[in-house]
């Protein structure tokens, strides 16, 4: 009866430690919102559950010469901000986005992930105006990110100038399993009990 006993603990927690890292991620792409044909940069303001402050979003299009257009990945859509952060009600995980420069190759680009209005992470990478980069984070159990960008030479080729960031294709996920995933663990722990106890009265038959 303890083997048994020890066999379910070690399953409930295998089953647990999966559970604190999501296996489904959402990708906020920006590409549901309407497209532009001109060169306005719509404020973000509410969306998808984030509270976005200084942060815009812009139609690729109308931007070909610019690190706007080279840093739309996924579709006509992206964002963009200097000094600009983004928060949640609840807390989330960051895993990863795609990063460019709107107009200066070397942009330096700093990010820090905060909970309860404490920092917990700080990251900085230098951004090209030319293709994105994909800059991983996974941070966990943060509420906030404040993105600040400075310096970076301009790109001659492009007619603007300034120290704006273009960011595409934000994975994250919560930091809350949902309910089906509790279920999902209650399933399994019932399952791995039974073939237990199974095999423990067929071995004392």
């Amino acid at each position: 009866m303890k083997k048994f006993t020890r066999y379910v603990l070690v399953a409930a927690g295998l089953a647990v430690s999966t559970l604190a890292v999501p296996s489904w991620a959402d990708t906020l792409n920006f590409d549901d919102l309407p497209r532009r044909a001109d060169h306005e940069t719509p404020a973000l303001g509410s969306y998808h559950g984030f509270d976005w402050d200084n942060w815009y979003y812009v139609t690729a299009a109308p931007f070909i010469n610019s690190g706007y257009y080279e840093g739309t990945v996924s579709g006509p859509n992206a964002s963009w901000g200097t000094t600009s952060s983004f928060r949640s009600a609840s807390s989330f995980n960051l895993l990863d986005l795609q990063l460019t420069s709107a107009w200066n190759d070397g942009l330096m680009v700093s990010f820090v992930g905060s909970a309860n209005g404490i920092d917990l992470f700080s990251k900085t990478v230098l951004a090209s105006s030319t293709a994105p980069s994909l800059v991983s984070f996974d941070w966990m159990g943060i509420d906030r990110v404040r993105v600040v960008s400075s310096g970076g030479i301009r790109n001659p080729n492009y007619g603007g100038e300034g120290t704006q960031f273009v960011v595409d294709d934000i994975r994250f996920t919560s930091a809350v399993p949902e309910t089906e995933s509790y279920w999902l663990l209650l399933l399994g722990l019932v399952a791995i009990g039974l073939l237990r106890w199974r095999k423990h009265f067929q071995r004392k038959d």
